[in-house]
């Protein structure tokens, strides 16, 4: 069956990507800087600070993690397909019967599978470090790491299929550009319509802005605390929906792609 076939692939790319030096590094990073910042919660709290030095303590930390999230991200996402490529071991997988799209799924699934077992383990510790003194806090930072899971996995998906018709250290480039841009288009927006700007200004906040809405995950839609966001209006599910579909549409181009690409 094609589910068992695109599980199979997911499988082989968590083992994969879980030898990887800089993946194991980026997780182990990732899991200590959670530690550090429910020992830093903890402490602050004990010793009765304000509840905005407390916030921006572990809004610090919390940005810390959520970056070695991401580098791990990247990393797992364009080096899951081009070293098979050039390898040519794609020529023994495909000679069974696996279909193309059927293989790039299962590298997506795995990708996002080894970023949910990270995610669910920072989960763990933090439920664990402040689970009963700070419930509140708790389940702000459970809700964080949830945004950044979906978000993430929009840039394996981004990643995953440039990686299809670009050299890798290219994708990784145009990957990382195009997610970050969903993060500050809506600056764009602001540079268009301020007067006293130059013309040129303004025609070039009103590109920016256009693009940023047309070729981007829209990340910026969902709810955490980066500058320049555009003020959409929509609830976290829509904005979630919203991320995973263009997940489901870069990935359909790429495999698109792909599937006319000569090995």
């Amino acid at each position: 069956m094609a589910l068992e076939r695109v599980m199979a692939v997911a499988g082989l790319t968590m083992k994969e990507s879980a030898r990887k030096k800089v993946a194991i590094g980026m997780m182990v990073c990732s899991i200590l800087m959670t530690l550090a910042l429910g020992l830093v919660a903890r402490a602050m709290q004990a010793n009765e600070s304000s509840e905005m030095g407390l916030a921006f303590a572990v809004q610090g930390l919390l940005r810390l993690v959520a970056t070695f999230i991401w580098v791990m991200a990247i990393f797992i996402s364009v080096t899951a397909i081009p070293p098979e490529l050039e390898r040519r071991t794609t020529y023994t997988l495909f000679a069974k019967p696996l279909d193309r799209w059927e293989y790039v799924l299962g590298k997506y699934v795995g990708c996002c599978a080894l970023l949910a077992a990270n995610v669910i383990a920072i989960a763990a510790i933090v439920a664990l470090m402040l689970g009963r003194e700070d419930p509140t806090l708790t389940v702000a930072l459970m809700k964080n790491l949830a945004t950044f899971f979906i978000s993430y996995s929009a840039l394996i998906a981004l990643a995953l299929a440039l990686t299809l018709v670009l050299p890798m250290a290219v994708a990784a480039m145009v990957s990382l550009g195009l997610y970050f841009l969903s993060s500050v288009y809506g600056f764009g927006l602001q540079v268009a319509q301020t007067p006293r700007l130059p013309h040129w200004a303004r025609a070039l906040g009103a590109g920016v802005y256009h693009i940023g809405r047309l070729v981007t995950p829209r990340v910026n839609w969902l709810n955490t605390d980066r500058p320049f966001y555009e003020v959409s209006g929509h609830t976290q599910l829509e904005a979630a929906l919203c991320v995973m579909a263009y997940s489901v549409a870069v990935l359909a181009l790429g495999t698109l792609a792909f599937s006319r690409r000569e090995l």
